[in-house]
């Protein structure tokens, strides 16, 4: 029997300090998900409204907590994946607190694009109507998106004193939805890594990489260090675990999804990884290397059909 189910992730990296903004965050994301989910709406929406609520809080690393590249500015990149195979993404993202709003405006049926952001794109966004600015977080300067959090993080790295509290490395967001028919979605949102060179692209919003979703297997999240993720294709091993189980009918156990992210960390040593997934059959699952630990949030239904739930930053057991 297939299940609705929710997974989502606020990044892979060394948290440290408080946690409860992190858990709390992950919370009203999963509740958003699974709320519209309930509801009826679409996969996709479901998913970005998790992804938008995770965007807004600047304890992660997307929107509007996303981290400065080499000019000391907010570049983010977000992808949105139909198990149908439909895909819209957007690149080096300006002056939008919620890029996956903008994504899902254009994710149109049958849509297979990913596009860098442009004059033409921002310009078109500055002209918009108010609603529209709102919905996706417009701003009209650079400044407005770096958040406060961000901005100290800059300050201390700058003058070479070890970050206070939490502490972001390659972290991403991002979410994977299951609707009552069985049919997969993903997201992935990020603002990349510190001091990334101007216009660089991770494995965020690379489909087969950071983000995938195919109705007949399932769908997944990727993050972490973005080019050793590419470099290890590590989601085409997971995607590859997911056809062989499907053709069975069975779910993607967690130790097999661990032990794909293990030989990706031994392989680039060093390096973190992290990956949420739910399959076409069975429980979501995740896995993290052991040197990091995944901010994650997941709720689905048991065998039973009771509904069950999990939150917080979880180390590698």
């Amino acid at each position: 029997m297939i299940t609705p189910a929710v997974i989502l992730h606020g990044g892979v990296g060394l948290w440290k300090g408080d946690r409860g903004p992190v858990e709390a965050g992950l919370r009203r994301a999963l509740d958003a998900a699974w709320g519209a989910l309930k509801l009826g709406a679409p996969g996709e929406e479901a998913l970005t409204a998790a992804l938008s609520i995770l965007e807004d809080e600047q304890v992660f690393n997307a929107g509007f907590g996303s981290c400065l590249n080499e000019l000391g500015q907010v570049r983010c990149d977000a992808t949105l994946m139909r198990g149908n195979g439909d895909f819209c993404g957007f690149m080096n993202m300006a002056r939008i607190r919620r890029p996956s709003q903008i994504a899902l405006r254009d994710f149109a049926p049958g849509q297979k694009l990913l596009r860098v952001w442009t004059d033409a794109l921002m310009t078109a966004v500055d002209k918009a109507s108010p609603d529209f600015k709102k919905l996706c977080g417009w701003v009209a300067s650079e400044d407005e998106m770096i958040a406060p959090h961000v901005a100290t993080m800059a300050k201390q790295r700058l003058s070479g004193v070890a970050q206070a509290g939490l502490k972001p490395l390659a972290d991403t967001v991002g979410c994977v939805v299951r609707d009552a028919e069985g049919r997969a979605f993903s997201g992935t949102s990020t603002g990349g890594i510190w001091g990334k060179r101007e216009g660089r692209v991770g494995d965020a919003p690379i489909v087969g990489a950071g983000v995938f979703a195919d109705d007949a297997l399932g769908g997944l999240s990727a993050t972490g260090s973005g080019e050793f993720i590419l470099a290890s294709a590590l989601s085409a091993y997971v995607i590859s675990a997911l056809r062989a189980v499907s053709l069975s009918k069975a779910g993607l156990s967690q130790a097999v999804l661990q032990q794909e992210v293990d030989l990706a960390a031994k392989r680039f040593s060093g390096e973190c990884f992290g990956l949420i997934c739910i399959p076409k059959y069975g429980q979501p699952c995740f896995a993290v290397n052991s040197d990091d630990s995944l901010a994650v949030a997941l709720r689905a239904l048991d065998g039973s059909g009771h509904e069950y739930q999990q939150v917080g930053v979880i180390a590698r057991k």
